[in-house]
């Protein structure tokens, strides 16, 4: 009986997802068109990527057509990566980090101030483009935030684990930008209006967080009812790698939780509780058909919940491209419990740090 209530609520919560899928993928943009390149400016912050700017530059060098002009901000690196920019074959500016300044908001903050262009870029120097992605941002329809999409890529079997809770993550964040809103935002790729960024920056409320350019400045513009827009069309996205180690993909996820818990998204925090007691709820139920041998309902209770997250979830991995990942999908079934339980136990424990520092 219980299996019973639990599969309706699940099937229930899919066909919203499915219908936030819908909703969002058809929405018709409305605004003003981007007339040239020339009104972006892109800005990379970067602190001891030598061995990541060598992909992200051959990806610029590989565009048909630039912005107007690309800042890199040197984050106090310490390895040769500021050599390797000097490849660039478009027009760039090197700033230097001042002593008394360092993470990735303040680097922001400070090619803002030499910037001139209506528009920011902010890229990650981890992420490679896609060849025609320079040229796919004069088909937005600007909003005062555009939030780009980011793909992230694994390598091993490992690694694809952690590229499908990436993936996840974004998929729900898709299906709840058109029920509502988005609740996600990333840095390593997101556009937005300067003037919009210079009036409602709330930046001395978080200067001692290290990260969190992106949920911050998602926040800020909201509370502020400016437009924004989350966009799905994979031309206009980038690709990162996925951690190498599993104490990496911990220590990232516990980070953004942490910046996360900062903001205090109601809806965010709200979907969070959602997804644990879904989980939560799961292993119970199968613990219980385990300790009375119903092995019967038991195949066919976990059989049907995976079936339901496949349909459920195909129209967004289609989207971007990353079928083989979403047939990975029945394995979240059997490790999700246990990845929520862990992070639970290690966030009031462990301090994660980000580029070496806390």
């Amino acid at each position: 009986m219980l299996e019973i209530i639990y599969i309706s609520i699940y099937t229930f919560l899919g066909v919203l997802v499915l219908i936030g899928f819908k909703k969002q993928f058809s929405k018709s943009n409305t605004g003003i068109v981007f007339i040239s390149l020339d009104q972006i400016s892109v800005v990379i912050p970067f602190r001891n990527e030598a061995e990541n700017l060598t992909n992200l530059i051959d990806s610029i060098n590989r565009q048909s057509r630039f912005p107007k002009h690309i800042y890199f901000v040197n984050d106090h690196s310490e390895d040769d990566g500021l050599s390797l920019i000097h490849d660039l074959k478009c027009d760039f500016t090197i700033l230097e980090m001042p002593e008394n300044r360092f993470g990735k908001k303040q680097a922001i903050r400070l090619a803002v101030s030499n910037i001139k262009t209506d528009y920011l870029l902010t890229l990650d120097s981890d992420i490679e483009l896609n060849e025609i992605y320079f040229e796919s941002l004069e088909k937005l329809y600007i909003k005062d935030l555009l939030i780009l999409p980011v793909v992230m890529k694994g390598k091993n079997f490992v690694q694809k684990l952690f590229e499908l809770d990436f993936a996840l993550s974004n998929a729900m964040n898709t299906s709840v930008s058109g029920l509502f809103r988005p609740f996600l935002a990333s840095g390593a790729n997101l556009l937005f209006k300067r003037s919009s960024f210079l009036k409602f920056d709330s930046f001395e409320n978080h200067r001692t967080i290290a990260s969190g350019d992106d949920i911050f400045l998602l926040s800020d513009f909201r509370k502020n009812n400016c437009s924004i827009e989350l966009v799905t069309d994979v031309s206009c996205s980038v690709s990162t790698a996925t951690p190498l180690s599993v104490k990496d993909f911990i220590s990232q996820r516990l980070r953004w939780i942490s910046k996360g818990n900062k903001v205090g998204d109601q809806l965010s925090n709200g979907l969070a509780v959602i997804a644990a007691m879904i989980h939560i709820g799961f292993s119970i139920l199968l613990v219980l058909e385990i300790i009375h041998h119903k092995w019967i309902e038991l195949i066919l209770f976990v059989g049907l919940k995976m079936m339901l997250e496949l349909v459920v979830y195909f129209p967004y991995f289609n989207k971007i491209n990353r079928l083989k990942t979403w047939a990975m999908l029945p394995l979240s079934t059997f490790i999700y419990p246990i990845y929520i339980v862990v992070l639970m136990v290690l966030l009031p424990i462990l301090k994660p740090k980000w580029k070496n520092r806390k």
